[in-house]
């Protein structure tokens, strides 16, 4: 079966059944099946839900030290990548409010 193909998504089809038997309690999520790389999953919390985001990394494992913050002014996100059920996962949530003076932390 070629990677190419519809068929090659199957696994992220999968895990996404999976994660909806697992963790159907848990805030909704974007779901996007990658057509670039057909094993990966991408996953995205509604915007500025950081607490849905920390629920949704803690439920699937995903390393709380893998959490990067991304800068494109005027945007910025979190993200972090893993694995769960087979298939690599990327969580998202986008609309992370910077801190206003240089230097300063941003709560995760």
């Amino acid at each position: 079966m070629s990677a190419g193909m519809f068929a090659g998504q199957g696994p992220a089809v999968m895990a996404v059944v999976r994660l909806l038997e697992a963790f159907g309690e848990l805030p909704p999520l974007d779901v996007h099946l990658s057509t670039i790389d057909p094993g990966q999953l991408e996953l995205t919390a509604r915007r500025g839900d950081l607490a849905g985001f920390e629920r949704w990394r803690a439920a699937l494992g995903l390393d709380p030290a893998g959490v990067e913050l991304l800068t494109t002014p005027p945007w910025s996100w979190l993200a972090v990548t893993g694995s769960w059920g087979g298939v690599e996962v990327r969580l998202t949530v986008h609309g992370v409010a910077l801190p206003e003076k240089a230097g300063a932390e941003v709560a995760v």
